[in-house]
């Protein structure tokens, strides 16, 4: 019994080593990717704009101010600057960055920021002179850049003692009846207003000026090489035989100042020196920017 086993376990063993080979396993096919050829560009084509689009209105730059009418720009400066919208014409309007605070304009009054400002350098004509406004974005400021000498449309409120120290000016160095600048040692001034001086035949009025008034009047006329007497008359000033001032003098004389609708003002003023040595009119003042200016004379001037 155990030999059987045995030769049937050599038998086995036998059988084993004499089986066919296994066959070694064929390692998986290589499989070819497609080659990516890119596809032919496609040509761009116009692209078509769709027919009669109305445009888009423009907008300006961020930071840039809008553009302005001709009425908002009369409108603002007509109001900044005191004259009549009537009396404007706008030249130009061009946007303009300020390098600082004062809109580029010199001034001694104010510290300016520097700071970039939005505005609009603006040229207008006033009564047809040029003039070159500096204005922040919304108008609220405007500043020149000269000064302006116009008619002003404020009330047409005075000082008297401006308005006399005008005339007596006037006449001394320009109305004086000499063909060269005299060199009055003394001016006599009437201190009794007369509107006769400035048209003959026109009744006197007579006003005393306030003694306040002649003491501004004096000092505002203090410049001029002249000594300036206060008196109550002329008849109470000296005279020589030919009833010339004595000592080479003059009398100067003023009428009444009288305020008129277009916001002038007309004062009579007259100068004597002697019988064939004097003359007198009524003279035109407007209110200016830079105050109370003679700008003309109205009716009749005399002279002898």
């Amino acid at each position: 019994m155990r030999t059987t086993t045995l030769l049937a376990l050599v038998l086995a063993v036998l059988l084993a080593a004499c089986a066919a080979p296994v066959e070694p396993v064929q390692p998986a096919a290589t499989v070819e990717l497609p080659t990516m050829t890119p596809a032919p560009l496609a040509t761009p084509t116009q692209a078509t704009e769709p027919a009669d689009t109305p445009p888009a209105e423009s907008e300006p730059p961020s930071g840039a101010p809008a553009p302005l009418s001709d009425e908002e720009v009369v409108k603002a400066l007509s109001d900044k600057l005191g004259v009549d919208p009537d009396q404007m014409t706008i030249v130009s309007v061009e946007p303009v960055d300020w390098p600082n605070s004062c809109l580029g304009v010199d001034t001694m009054e104010v510290m300016c920021a520097e700071v970039i400002t939005p505005g609009y350098r603006i040229v207008v004509e006033i009564d047809g002179q040029p003039v070159e406004v500096h204005t922040n974005a919304d108008l609220s400021v405007a500043l020149t850049t000269e000064p302006l000498d116009l008619p002003s449309t404020a009330p047409a409120s005075y000082d008297p003692a401006d308005i006399y120290a005008a005339a007596i000016r006037q006449v001394y160095t320009v109305d004086h009846t000499f063909g060269q600048p005299p060199n009055f040692p003394v001016v006599y001034l009437v201190r009794k207003t007369d509107d006769s001086v400035g048209a003959s035949g026109s009744p006197a009025n007579g006003q005393t000026i306030a003694p306040a008034d002649q003491e501004r009047i004096s000092t505002a006329l203090a410049d001029l090489p002249a000594e300036m007497i206060w008196v109550d008359s002329a008849e109470e000033t000296p005279r020589d035989a030919n009833d010339t001032v004595a000592g080479g003098g003059a009398i100067i004389t003023v009428g009444n100042i009288t305020p008129q609708d277009d916001g002038t003002l007309h004062v009579p003023a007259s100068i004597y020196i002697g019988m064939l040595a004097a003359g007198g009119q009524t003279y035109v003042l407007e209110n200016t920017t830079n105050g109370w200016r003679i700008t003309g004379t109205t009716g009749p001037a005399w002279i002898s």
